[in-house]
């Protein structure tokens, strides 16, 4: 009886999620409204420490098209608007990831990620989401090769990804985990209640995510804060706005557990004033709650284009 409960509430969950999903498909994202250019992260727990940094930079249809493994297609660059690219980068217990993700910022669609990992199990990664498939190209170091520049690596695999067949219209837009701390800041959410739901690719996963805004929290705050004149430091306490990260995989049978800079169980908490991320909480496996704290915040720049 448990076990039809779970099922049915899943299966309710999903109805439920696909009528929303279709109308957050038309959102409008506001790249304008997103303050920072620069979050500078800390995370630590017992005696053991993590760095993260999200860097924010907006480009010319021209500066994509460069980028891209694959080129725009027509039905792609029509409703191209506001192309952006997040660069992410995590460092601490023994590896760093590095990570870009370029997207449409009106639309909060992804285009292509891009990932490095080194340290452990090497490897570097594209996902290009294409108008007709995810294609994903993977290379890891060959015998001899490890340790070296990537783009000497001899190990290469390709393969395909086709999405999912939901039954919205328009149909839904699909985005990748990293660039949800953008989305979140672009969006507008700020009143309790408030939601945004999305379909979002994770650990080579599709899941339906929602971020919902709780109740405004008075969060603590001291960080440095950078901008065109110089540095300042900004200590005290601040009206957040505080936003849950729900996400269940599209197909209930998958055990993938949704994750950012490794993180489950997300809460997002931003600054109201340049949607910065002030906190990023979530849970290890074997450590528990888990926060990356901002230290260091680089505005968006006020200099002309």
């Amino acid at each position: 009886m448990n076990r039809f409960r779970v099922l049915l509430s899943g299966l309710l969950y999903a109805v439920a999620f696909q009528v929303s999903l279709a109308a957050d498909s038309g959102r409008v994202y506001f790249p304008e409204q997103v303050g920072w250019q620069r979050v500078e992260m800390t995370a630590s727990k017992f005696l053991m420490s993590m760095d993260a940094y999200v860097e924010l930079e907006k480009l010319t249809p021209d500066s994509l098209e460069s980028l891209l493994v694959l080129p725009l297609s027509e039905t792609e660059r029509a409703p191209l608007g506001a192309p952006i690219r997040l660069s992410y980068v995590t460092d601490g217990l023994g590896r760093r990831t590095e990570s870009w993700l370029l997207l449409d910022g009106r639309r909060g669609t992804a285009l292509q990620r891009t990932t490095l990992r080194k340290g452990g199990s090497e490897k570097y990664r594209i996902y290009r989401f294409a108008e007709d498939k995810i294609h994903r190209l993977t290379w890891r170091p060959g015998p001899g090769e490890e340790g070296k520049d990537p783009e000497t690596w001899s190990r290469l695999s390709e393969e395909y990804y086709e999405y999912p067949q939901l039954p919205t219209d328009p149909p839904p837009v699909v985005t990748e985990a990293s660039a949800l701390i953008y989305l979140a800041a672009a969006s507008g959410l700020s009143r309790p209640g408030e939601e945004l739901e999305v379909l979002t690719l994770a650990s080579d996963e599709f899941f339906l995510t929602r971020l919902t805004v709780r109740q405004p929290e008075e969060a603590r705050v001291s960080y440095s804060r950078v901008n065109d004149r110089g540095s300042s430091m900004k200590i005290g306490r601040v009206r957040a706005v505080r936003v849950a990260i729900e996400a269940r995989p599209l197909d209930s049978r998958d055990g993938e557990q949704f994750e950012l800079f490794g993180l489950s169980d997300l809460e997002l908490i931003l600054d109201p004033e340049t949607r910065a991320p002030l906190e990023l909480r979530g849970r290890v496996d074997f450590l528990g709650d888990v926060a990356f704290t901002l230290n260091r915040l680089t505005l968006a720049s006020t200099k002309p284009d």
